[in-house]
């Protein structure tokens, strides 16, 4: 149910809040997937990516994930923005 009423939310005035979880990958979290999908049906929406569960991870695992996670999501981006066009 949740799943088929999110695209009643996104539009393209909306702010989308993308969390994700750190102690997770991206393919477990959906990451590529959730960005896919705010691209294909609010293209010009605004989008701020979170990660929560920073507290369960060592001080020093949390600067290596948070940055692997910060490049991903570049990546990710610009794979969606090629296929979408460069929207």
């Amino acid at each position: 149910l949740f799943y088929t009423t999110h695209q009643f939310f996104l539009s393209s005035k909306s702010l989308t809040l993308l969390l994700f979880n750190l102690t997770k990958n991206f393919d477990e979290n959906h990451v590529e997937f959730w960005l896919n999908s705010i691209q294909y049906r609010a293209p010009a929406s605004e989008v701020v990516i979170i990660g929560n569960f920073l507290d369960q991870l060592t001080a020093e695992d949390a600067h290596e994930i948070v940055l692997a996670r910060s490049q991903a999501v570049g990546e990710i981006y610009e794979r969606i923005r090629k296929y979408s066009g460069g929207q």
